[in-house]
Formats: structure tokens, C-alpha cells, sequence
């Protein structure tokens, strides 16, 4: 993102939140040009002002989902070859009844995109051989039964929460120089979703641990 890293985390630079931020969850940034920033997202790509992202400004967005913007990439690419079938507010209650329509309809690729999908998504692979099933931030793809059309994967995100840890220390140091607190009162908290690896490897790396607590939403 050229000079964000100097803009916003210099020693003589105060930490800013940024209010105006269209996404609260994983996602990743690329920057386009000089002043458009596409923040991607398990939701769509989010195109937005980068000047006004940074300086709080009202921001408005494009989100290019299934329904605007990507379908028509792709049928620039491979024609009328290629459908997306999309699938909304899918409880993991329920995961099965979603993936149960998506191979009604024929799906050749389906990818799960919630923790809590990964056992039904198993299910349906070991179900549906001729399938290929892609389970996002899953774990059991080495567990019996290992499965050659079951697959689990999962983005770049320790980039991220890195620099969040980072920010997290400056504003703690920021905060004991102003005398706010004091070296001993300084603490960082985490909160995790579900105690699994993709959790867990993050908060292990961090010496001394941050005190964690696990909350289902």
C-alpha cells in the first residue's frame, strides 16, 4: 500500500483508528493506482477512496460480489463456461441443507467459508466423490478419512493480525509515556473465536501471551 506503513506507523505519528472502515472481519488490501484500495473480503471486494479511507472522510463504496461486478469478470474470461451459485446467512445448524441445494444444482467446486461447516462439508465429500469440496479455515483434511476431492486452505491473515500486534504495542508504549498507566498495569487482550489451530498458532507465537477469551458469535 506505497506509504500507509509511513503514514500511519512512525514512532512520531500518533495510531489512528480508521472509523470509516467498510469490513470487520479477515480481509486483505490492494492498492490500485494512486488513490483506490480494493479490500478483500469472504463478503466481495470493497473499492474505495484510499484518502478518504485514511483521513476518516464520509467514504462510499462499490462492493463487487456474485450479484455485481465478478460474475461479469468471469464470463469475460471463460464465457457462459463458469456459474457462481452464492449461498446467504447460513447458519452451521443448516450447513448441510446449503450444501445439499449447491449439489442440486449441479455445483462442480464448492467452497465452505465458516469453522463450524468443516464436519457436514466432510460428509458431503466422502457423499459426493465426484465433487470437489474446499473448506476455508478448516483443519480435518488429514483426518480419517482422508478424502482426495477434500480440501481446507486458508489466507494470508498472520499478515494482519502482525501489524495488529504491532499497533496494539505502540499504543500500549504511547499510552505509558503520557503516564495513562503504568509498565506493570500494560496488557493486551485477545478475542478468539473457537480454540483451533488457526487461533491458536497466533497466540503462541506472542511471548508473553496475551490473555485470551473465546467467544462464539
Amino acid at each position: 500500500m506505497e506509504d500507509t506503513k509511513d503514514a500511519d506507523l512512525k514512532e512520531d505519528k500518533p495510531i489512528r483508528a480508521l472509523d470509516m472502515f467498510p469490513y470487520h472481519n479477515n480481509f486483505d488490501m490492494v492498492q490500485n493506482g494512486r488513490d483506490t484500495l480494493f479490500v478483500l473480503t469472504d463478503a466481495g471486494i470493497y473499492v474505495v477512496s484510499r484518502h478518504n479511507l485514511l483521513n476518516n472522510e464520509k467514504l462510499e463504496y462499490r462492493l463487487l460480489d456474485t450479484t455485481v461486478g465478478l460474475n461479469k469478470r468471469l464470463e469475460s474470461l471463460y464465457g457462459k463456461s463458469v456459474q457462481v451459485v452464492a449461498k446467504y446467512n447460513v447458519s452451521e445448524n443448516d450447513a448441510g441443507g446449503a450444501l445439499q441445494e449447491l449439489v442440486d444444482e449441479k455445483c462442480d467446486l464448492i467452497f465452505a467459508t465458516s469453522y463450524g461447516f468443516q464436519g457436514q462439508t466432510k460428509e458431503f465429500a466422502q457423499k459426493y466423490p465426484d465433487i470437489q469440496f474446499c473448506m476455508a479455515t478448516g483443519d480435518n483434511a488429514n483426518e480419517e478419512p482422508v478424502l482426495p476431492n477434500y480440501h481446507t486452505f486458508m489466507g494470508e491473515i498472520y499478515q494482519g493480525r502482525y501489524l495488529a500486534g504491532a499497533v496494539a504495542g505502540m499504543k500500549l508504549e504511547e499510552m505509558i509515556q503520557d503516564g495513562r498507566i503504568t509498565p506493570d498495569q500494560a496488557k493486551i487482550g485477545y478475542v478468539g473465536a473457537y480454540p483451533y489451530p488457526e487461533v491458536m498458532r497466533k497466540i503462541k507465537r506472542a511471548q508473553p501471551q496475551p490473555s485470551t477469551i473465546f467467544c462464539r458469535m
